[in-house]
């Protein structure tokens, strides 16, 4: 009910209020202005009704803005017809007959709303969208969450609640859940018209697709990247928790300081039973580029590496690649300790909670 809501809708004109009571009938007064405007008045008298008729339209506005859930009562279904209209953009109404035309109307016409909330419903959200805000944004922020995912008329959104998205800016997909992790590759790209998001993620198949890139906003209370593909929508959102809004992560800055200065060696690789010999003849360098390689002998394995800062603590991200032995070590493990000489890390388990170790240090060990 209205007079309970905590957050009051915040209608155009009424933002300079700062009491919740004056917002409140800022609103109530600015959509009674709106209808006195807009609709047709003279309605009842062609219905062939006496005296004033009492209409009741219940809607609700949701977390995005949005007005949802719309139903009218009225003494004619006319009438109820008239107070549930929709004006667009354009100027042009459309009498709405029933729920479904509603949600069809919407759709068609979601492009040219006001979805940054500037007040503005000539432009286009993501015109001006480049490659770089979108990569700033999704890197800068983690972890994303999925708002909304829905393939083929079917509403996928609630199956992956408790995924916990980070992109990185090497082009890695890492998802965490409470018992798995999910690793993949996105990247983006401009046609000239629009953006491409292409994501693959082994084992997540709802989202491995080539999107078009429909909006970026950012809001005090947050983030969201919103994509398409025909009428296959997905949405992120993020409240930037694991991001420092631009400014340099101290963590990540020290390790990352760390990890790529001189040669490391891995001095010891625990995963149920002790398997340091697996990549004991490899010399290990970190790029500041985020690109890596060990390299024994005349062999040399590229790979690549990341770090990642959010609320679950400091990882870092290891990729040689899935052959063998280096399948055995790709992974996002979690930073135990770390300083110029060691770096000390451990992953655990998710299906049975067993803890594999992984460490580096600086001078190699010896192959028994």
């Amino acid at each position: 009910p209205f007079h309970v809501i905590e957050e009051v809708p915040i209608y155009p004109g009424c933002e300079a209020l700062a009491d919740k009571t004056a917002k409140k009938k800022c609103l109530s007064d600015k959509v009674m202005a709106f209808v006195q405007k807009n609709f047709d008045t003279d309605l009842a008298v062609e219905l062939g009704l006496e005296g004033r008729q009492r209409i009741s339209v219940q809607f609700r506005i949701d977390e995005r803005g949005k007005v949802v859930e719309v139903k009218a009562r009225a003494p004619h279904p006319r009438l109820e017809q008239e107070a549930i209209s929709i004006v667009l953009a354009d100027g042009t109404t459309v009498v709405i007959e029933d729920l479904e035309q509603l949600e069809d109307v919407i759709e068609e016409a979601e492009d040219a709303c006001d979805e940054d909330d500037d007040y503005d419903y000539d432009d286009d959200d993501c015109e001006d969208c480049t490659l770089e805000d979108l990569s700033d944004l999704l890197t800068g922020c983690s972890p994303w969450h999925v708002a909304e995912l829905e393939c083929d008329d079917v509403e996928l959104g609630e199956t992956y609640e408790g995924y916990a998205f980070t992109f990185t800016e090497s082009g890695e997909v890492i998802v965490e859940t409470d018992s798995d992790e999910f690793f993949g590759t996105w990247e983006s790209s401009w046609s000239g018209e629009e953006i491409t998001v292409v994501i693959e993620i082994e084992g997540l198949p709802d989202f491995n697709d080539d999107w078009i890139l429909h909006e970026l906003e950012v809001e005090d209370d947050g983030a969201y990247v919103e994509l398409r593909l025909g009428d296959d929508n997905l949405e992120f959102e993020s409240s930037c928790d694991g991001s420092t809004d631009g400014d340099p992560d101290p963590e990540v800055e020290a390790l990352a300081a760390v990890l790529t200065d001189k040669a490391w060696f891995e001095t010891n690789y625990f995963d149920d039973v002790d398997e340091t010999n697996l990549f004991c003849e490899y010399t290990f360098e970190f790029g500041a580029d985020g690109i890596a390689v060990a390299v024994a002998g005349d062999e040399t394995v590229e790979g690549e590496w990341d770090i990642i800062n959010d609320d679950s603590g400091l990882d870092l991200f290891l990729d040689f690649g899935e052959a063998f032995p280096f399948d055995e070590i790709l992974d996002d493990w979690e930073v135990i300790e770390f300083d110029e000489n060691v770096i000390r890390l451990r992953d655990i388990s998710g299906g049975d909670g067993t803890e594999d170790l992984l460490t580096f240090g600086r001078e190699a060990a010896s192959c028994d």
